[in-house]
Order: C-alpha cells, then structure tokens, then sequence
C-alpha cells in the first residue's frame, strides 16, 4: 500500500500537462554518474523500438549477456 500511497501523493503534486504525460509515458532508470539512477521517459513508440531492438540482437551478432541497448556486434559485446 505504500507505493500506491506515495504515487498517489506524487500524482498529487504534479501540474495538469504533467499528469497528462504520465499517461502517455513509460518512466525507466538507466545507471549515472556515480552510482546514480537518472530517469528517462519513453514514448511508447520509443519503447517499440527498443524492445524490436532486443528481439533482434542476437541476429545481429550481439552477445545475450551484453545489457547494452545499443552495442557493436563481435567486439566483445
């Protein structure tokens, strides 16, 4: 219950146009600086893409255990 709770308080806050991304955004983190966790908001078009990209790697020579969206394939990926 928590997390609804706390999403409902971050919904809360946020301005009308914001509320309306949300709806039509997917929110993912990817590793930053020091550690850190940086947002990025996907459109769902985006988020397709990305997962078209996943679907196909491993045709285009990209190794499984590389977690790289985008990586060369046969140097060492």
């Amino acid at each position: 219950m928590q997390n609804k709770d706390c999403l409902r308080e971050v919904t809360g806050a946020l301005r009308a146009t914001e509320r309306i991304l949300l709806k039509s955004l997917s929110r993912v983190e990817i590793g930053g600086k020091r550690g850190s966790t940086v947002p990025v908001l996907l459109t769902q078009k985006t988020q397709r893409c990305i997962e078209l990209l996943f679907k196909w790697r491993g045709t285009a020579g990209v190794a499984k255990n590389n977690w790289y969206v985008v990586a060369k394939p046969y140097h060492g990926s």
